[in-house]
């Protein structure tokens, strides 16, 4: 909703890959105080610069069509200190001292890899839920502690 784009089919699946986040990590994947265009930086950062063209272009487009009357406020926090999705995700479970944890850990290279197909920041180019339902990591049918 950051860019105020028409609803789709589309945002279900970024919204997806943000539960999952969520109830793999225990943290929220993106923060926000004020102003959801406070994340935008740190969607570059955490996605890397294949998304800088589609990021600026919806940017300049929100200026252009007025959607946006105020500059988004400055966030207390470094993007420059962000990695990448997949290490994140590493160092995020691999941290976790809890047992239940450590299974999942094993996973999470392929864990990142299909998070990262749902974060397509292009809802057009980003994958619908049929097509992630062919993906390697659900048709492996991998189980937490199996």
């Amino acid at each position: 909703m950051i860019f105020k784009k028409p609803l789709t089919n589309a945002m279900d699946i970024w919204e997806v890959a943000c539960i999952i986040w969520w109830v793999a990590t225990g943290d929220d994947l993106f923060y926000s105080r004020q102003n959801n265009r406070e994340i935008i930086p740190q969607i570059h950062a955490f996605l890397g610069s294949s998304c800088a063209d589609w990021l600026l272009g919806a940017s300049i487009e929100g200026i252009v069509n007025e959607i946006w009357t105020t500059a988004p406020t400055p966030v207390d926090f470094d993007v420059r200190e962000m990695v990448p999705l997949e290490q994140e995700l590493k160092d995020l479970l691999s941290d976790d001292e809890d047992d239940e944890y450590d299974d999942f850990a094993n996973y999470t290279e392929q864990l990142g890899k299909f998070m990262r197909r749902m974060l397509v920041v292009d809802p057009k180019q980003r994958p619908t839920a049929e097509e992630l339902l062919e993906d390697e990591f659900l048709r492996e049918k991998k189980t937490v502690g199996a």
